[in-house]
């Protein structure tokens, strides 16, 4: 295993500052087809990728796609079949980021640099390849020469923006962006990072659970060293065998730095939801910084998570 970045820190507190302007919460969970012969499905087994796939060809099942991440396969399965208990079969269903912001945060907010004390761009992070799994990044100026794109989300013409909802782009911003555009004023914590770009959503901001493993499989194929993962899935499953948090916990198990948030349905105890759930996984809240940068006046915010 390949030692834990030293941008893990800093990328936790910035991500947890991220909640102040920007949440992402998902859509009830349910199956993204409701109605018709087959559902899709996520097939895990113990035995691996082609003993999953051979489960779901002999209960008259469709292979869509092998995800070695989670030694499984997604799957259009004939509604009715069960598979044996040594499989786990999880519905696909949708998710949705959703960009608001914050009624009790309004003002001057101060930039999450300042509430680090981090000074000046310095570079931070050079050498570090951070995968941004969300609604896409856009080509601005605080990223330039920095951002590699992949799309998965399948939602995506040729002739669109990298990212019509702006979530992603904001969250890379608050990571790696170097201040090009104010004069160094609203740098990321790690202006020196390479970011990976995985788009999984739409520019509604609406991506399903199949999508998002398809994202964590290319963040894990390219060797990133820290993901972030800024929603939330609704998931009642427990996390020793949800899909995604079983997916993120392979990412951790191999050297990567796994951020996830703690949700937006606090503010109170056992508040939290998956994957910020899995104790394997770095999970951060937002915080209310009252328009300063002081550390003394922060307050955890009302909707995070706790």
């Amino acid at each position: 295993m390949k030692p834990l970045p030293t941008l893990a820190g800093p990328l936790s507190c910035a991500l947890a500052l991220a909640g102040v302007v920007l949440t992402a919460a998902p859509a009830l969970a349910s199956p993204i087809s409701a109605t018709g012969p087959t559902a899709r499905v996520i097939v895990t087994s113990p035995a691996g990728v082609e003993d999953a796939a051979t489960a779901v060809t002999r209960a008259g099942g469709r292979v869509i796609e092998r995800l070695d991440l989670i030694r499984g396969v997604t799957a259009d399965l004939p509604r009715g079949v069960a598979l044996p208990p040594s499989y786990t079969v999880a519905a696909d269903r949708a998710l949705k980021l959703s960009g608001t912001v914050s009624k009790t945060n309004s003002g001057i907010l101060s930039t999450v640099r300042a509430t680090l004390k981090q000074g000046r761009p310095a570079a931070e992070g050079r050498g570090i390849t951070v995968a941004i799994v969300d609604t896409g990044v856009a080509d601005v100026a605080d990223l330039k020469g920095r951002v590699t794109h992949v799309d998965v989300s399948g939602n995506s013409r040729k002739d669109a923006v990298r990212d019509g909802y702006g979530h992603g782009t904001f969250v890379a911003g608050l990571v790696a962006g170097d201040g090009t555009s104010s004069d160094g004023r609203y740098a990321g914590v790690a202006p020196g990072a390479d970011i990976l770009d995985v788009k999984v959503a739409a520019d509604d901001g609406s991506t399903s659970l199949v999508d998002v493993l398809k994202g964590l499989q290319v963040a894990a194929h390219r060797g990133a060293d820290v993901v972030n993962l800024s929603l939330s899935s609704g998931s009642t499953l427990p996390y020793q065998i949800d899909p995604l948090t079983v997916a993120l916990d392979q990412m951790w198990r191999r050297g990567t730095v796994v951020v996830v948030p703690a949700g937006n349905d606090g503010d109170g105890p056992g508040t939290i939801s998956s994957p910020g759930i899995d104790p394997m996984l770095l999970t951060v809240g937002s915080i209310d910084e009252q328009g300063t940068s002081a550390r003394s006046d922060d307050t955890i915010s009302s909707s995070s998570g706790q």
